[in-house]
């Protein structure tokens, strides 16, 4: 995850340097002003655009890159390679929900999206001001920093994320609206979990559905709670892809399949 609170630099993600920088992501070698010029990345190194938008892009978990010696090397993971094939422009909902996901996890996403989606906000108003308290007492920022820190997540959804409808940016403050739960992204949902699970219980085919909802939080990702997200771990075991053992108490669910499974089939109900 990406621990630094100032690495969007104000900036928030934009879908079309983000399309370009999987178009140029082939594993070769470039500097800066290739990149820019291959991108249409405004202002070059003057603007500062490229490296949020990289942190952004990988954050999503679409591309990895590497810079030394003032030459980048970016390269499309696996999720990267099925989006770009399946759903380039970034259009549909379930991709759009997947990045949104992968922007908070713990494993992948950053700290401030995390914080945010994870922690702090709900399907209930969070008063900017608690907000901006929270980042004021835990990492001794003033109210200022406080708001730069929070603006590029709440401009990310009103704008890259604006159609999936995840935040609501209210007067007083902000509110989860949270996701609809759809069969047609069954496996987008095992993908997401087991993405996570993957990294945080590595050696683990069976995990308590505490640890699902409290170490992985994986529900909060989507902005459910625990009913919503035990009736998503149920449509997921509709399709075969986990048992759920009820049991036990707690509760415990078991993989049927991989990870990469679940990749291949990301777009097939589509």
């Amino acid at each position: 995850m990406n621990e630094n609170l100032n690495f969007a630099m104000t900036f928030s993600p934009a879908k079309d340097l983000i399309i370009n920088l999987m178009r140029v992501a082939d594993g070769k070698e470039c500097d800066e002003k290739e990149i820019c010029e291959y991108t249409a990345m405004p202002g070059g190194e003057s603007s500062g655009k490229l490296r949020p938008q990289l942190d952004y892009a990988q954050a999503m978990g679409l591309l990895q890159y590497t810079y030394a010696k003032k030459k980048y090397v970016i390269s499309k993971t696996s999720l990267g390679e099925k989006i770009y094939d399946e759903d380039f422009s970034l259009d549909e909902d379930m991709t759009l929900e997947l990045l949104n996901y992968n922007m908070s996890s713990s494993t992948n996403g950053t700290l401030v999206w995390n914080i945010l989606v994870r922690k702090l906000l709900s399907p209930k108003v969070t008063s900017y001001a608690t907000i901006y308290n929270y980042f004021e007492a835990k990492y001794e920022k003033d109210e200022k920093s406080a708001r730069r820190i929070v603006t590029p997540y709440k401009s990310s959804q009103n704008a890259f994320f604006e159609q999936i409808s995840f935040l609501n940016d209210e007067q007083d403050g902000l509110r989860i609206r949270p996701l609809k739960i759809n069969k047609r992204h069954v496996f987008m949902y095992a993908y997401t979990l087991f993405s996570d699970w993957d990294i945080l219980f590595s050696k683990e085919s069976e995990l308590t559905f505490p640890q699902i909802s409290d170490v992985i939080q994986w529900g909060q990702g989507f902005g459910w709670d625990d009913e919503e997200t035990f009736r998503a771990l149920q449509l997921c075991e509709d399709y075969g892809l986990i048992k759920i053992n009820k049991q036990l108490v707690p509760m415990t669910i078991v993989k049927n399949i991989s990870k990469d499974e679940a990749l291949r089939k990301l777009f097939e109900l589509l």
